[in-house]
């Protein structure tokens, strides 16, 4: 009992000590890790398949899938690629003081959302089969307001560490590469999920940022002001 204290003591010591931007990064990698072992389970595949996918074609979409695609991905590789990116630029914006956990943690959770119906809207209007998911266009929401707020620092290839370019050159090749995707149908990629995520990093520190973020304690207030405003009305009625 008392190791298990210890134990228990020590992890959140270390916890603690964690850098916010590593906590952030921790608790996504550990979220995303959980649903790719619940791919590995054969019996759950077909709710897998329903709450951990998007696929524009279909009659009823879940709506918590818009949510959960961002989560799932289509193997090792996939997930590996994804996060490695994830952590560089999370640490970027968070550590850097461009945002707060809590602001980073809105916007991570709203570019999911936002990236599975760009995508969504785009394959319906073209009937393009097949399901979509993985965290691209929300971690290229990250990418784009990192390289909007620190244009001229310096990023680099995975497997290219010494071909250095400044951030901005990276969102225009990202958007270039991701819009020439779109014209020419390729199906390799969520293009649409990709520009889409990164269009929403670049609102969000261009608008939601100040303008929404910023105020959130007002609009919540004038929000329960309203509702409550509407609920003495409807008592009377």
């Amino acid at each position: 009992m008392n190791q298990n204290n210890g134990i228990f003591s020590n992890l959140k010591n270390l916890w603690n000590k964690t850098q916010p931007s590593e906590k952030i990064f921790g608790t996504i990698l550990f979220l995303n890790a959980l649903v790719f072992l619940a791919w590995q389970i054969p019996r759950w595949q077909g709710t897998m398949i329903k709450y951990f996918t998007t696929d524009a074609l279909a009659k009823r979409i879940p709506v918590s899938s818009l949510l959960l695609s961002a989560f799932s991905h289509s193997s090792l590789v996939h997930l590996s690629f994804n996060m490695f990116a994830l952590h560089s630029f999370c640490r970027g914006v968070i550590q850097w003081g461009d945002m707060a956990p809590e602001e980073f943690t809105a916007m991570y959770i709203s570019s999911c959302v936002v990236s599975s119906l760009a995508s969504i809207v785009f394959r319906r209007r073209i009937k393009s089969p097949g399901i979509s998911l993985g965290a691209s266009g929300a971690i290229l929401s990250v990418v784009a307001y990192f390289s909007i707020s620190h244009p001229k620092e310096h990023c680099s290839i995975i497997f290219l560490p010494t071909l250095q370019f400044e951030a901005i050159y990276a969102l225009y090749g990202i958007v270039s590469l991701d819009t020439l995707g779109l014209i020419l149908r390729w199906k390799v990629l969520d293009h649409a999920a990709h520009l889409g995520g990164t269009i929403f990093g670049l609102i969000w520190y261009k608008y939601i940022s100040m303008y929404v973020w910023g105020n959130r304690k007002y609009i919540v207030n004038n929000w329960i002001m309203l509702k409550q405003m509407f609920q003495t009305k409807s008592r009377r009625w």
